[in-house]
């Protein structure tokens, strides 16, 4: 009779990046000691971002054409230039309408003159926009004079 040792791994192969393909090992150590797991591969392979702010205008109908998702992000400064109290609202839409109607960033702020709503302030408003899909930034100022300060895309 021949002794068979039936001995436990004591290390294993390190799996710390993406995209490995499945090894079922060699090793006659309990457990092969040498084998590894698949991993899926790295989904996000690039972030692209795009400062859009000289490109971009409000009430201006966009599409995202790529086949990625993307993250809009806008920045507004609302001014009080009339000395009196204006109402000023903004919201993103995003469907495959044009214009498209659902509201998928905001409302901020309020649509009607019985209230200060950002005055002299500035805020940040962002949406996703699924590939394919049209975009529009609203503003609404009665009274006020809103600037977009900044206006980026990140496709991902």
């Amino acid at each position: 009779m021949t002794d068979v040792c039936i001995c436990s791994a004591t290390t294993v192969v390190s799996e710390q990046s993406f995209g490995q393909s499945p090894d079922v090992g060699t090793s006659a150590n309990y457990a092969r000691e040498d084998h590894t797991h698949v991993t899926p591969s790295n989904p996000v392979t690039t972030i692209t971002f795009t400062d859009q702010t000289e490109n971009r205008n409000a009430g201006v109908l966009y599409t995202n054409n790529g086949t990625r998702w993307m993250h809009v992000i806008i920045q507004i400064k609302f001014n009080n230039n009339t000395g009196g109290i204006p109402y000023q609202y903004v919201n993103i839409t995003s469907d495959s309408s044009n214009p498209p109607t659902t509201e998928v960033a905001g409302p901020v702020g309020e649509l009607s003159g019985n209230a200060v709503a950002l005055v002299n302030t500035g805020l940040e408003i962002s949406a996703y926009i699924a590939p394919g899909l049209n975009y529009e930034l609203n503003l609404v100022s009665g009274g006020g004079s809103p600037a977009i300060e900044r206006w980026t895309e990140f496709l991902f």
